[in-house]
């Protein structure tokens, strides 16, 4: 029968547990940018986070037999000289990794930013994460430039690059 589509949606509270687990398999299996040991994240923590920035904010989730197994956030710029831009942080649970969930989401959150007029997205990956930054550039964003000893993480300081996509300046 082949493998089994994922759902993308937008994430609504009730989904912060699941969220919870999935932000926590993502960053014990990647050098993500949230250490998430520092942060002290708690279901209560992102059900606040996803109050507080409701206006900003978008998060979409990718469902999988009702099992949230990936999120994509973007956070618009708060003022109304950044608005234009979208900060993006992306995690997909490990069972899940090379199913296509990480291309799904990208593409659901491009056709929803075009309709609310995004010109720039870009997002911060450090450079040890092979598979992130290739799935980045299959989706069409590039380095704009290295943030050099950016993280310090299990006593070694990481580089992290910018990644950008002008998404309002193409024919899709």
């Amino acid at each position: 029968m082949g493998v089994m589509k994922v759902e993308i949606r937008k994430a609504v509270l009730r989904d912060a547990a699941q969220l919870l687990e999935v932000i926590q398999n993502a960053d014990a299996f990647d050098s993500v940018i949230v250490q998430l040991g520092e942060v002290g994240l708690t279901v209560e923590r992102i059900e606040k986070w996803m109050k507080e920035n409701e206006e900003t904010m978008t998060l979409f989730v990718a469902v999988k037999e009702d099992r949230i197994v990936g999120y994509l956030m973007v956070q618009r710029g708060k003022l109304k000289s950044t608005a234009h831009c979208g900060t993006i942080a992306i995690g997909v649970h490990s069972d899940v990794r090379g199913e296509g969930v990480g291309t799904d989401l990208f593409e659901q959150m491009h056709d929803w930013a075009r309709k609310e007029k995004f010109h720039r997205l870009d997002m911060m990956v450090l450079t040890n994460n092979v598979k992130g930054i290739f799935l980045f550039r299959k989706m069409g964003y590039t380095i704009e430039s290295t943030k050099q000893d950016a993280m310090f993480i299990d006593g070694r300081y990481i580089d992290e690059y910018l990644m950008v996509r002008f998404i309002d300046q193409e024919n899709e």
